[in-house]
């Protein structure tokens, strides 16, 4: 059973990746991370006997801010790649007219 400071830890580890991945615009590896994330996190559901510190809920808050700012990242990539291929599927429809 995994201790609650070693999955944060690991959760903070994969986030780190999963931010390295979005910067470089890997977004295959990106997905997988994230895939990764949410299996640790669907295992960490399970019920846990474990003692938590006191503050656990505040690191767990602030590492789950970061993923928010990840996924916010993510969508605002998506919009600007979209905006890009539409103003590019314009520009090649008027040269083949």
């Amino acid at each position: 059973m995994i201790k609650p400071d070693e999955a944060l830890a690991f959760f903070n580890e994969l986030s780190d990746k999963l931010s390295r991945a979005i910067k470089s615009e890997d977004y295959g590896s990106a997905k997988t991370l994230a895939k990764k994330q949410e299996l640790f996190l669907s295992k960490l559901e399970q019920p846990n006997t474990n003692k938590f510190s006191i503050n656990f809920d505040e690191e767990w808050k602030n590492a789950l801010e970061k993923q928010k700012y990840l996924i916010q990242t993510v969508e605002k990539n998506m919009r600007e790649l979209n905006t890009k291929t539409k103003t590019s599927l314009k520009r090649l429809k008027g040269y083949a007219n």
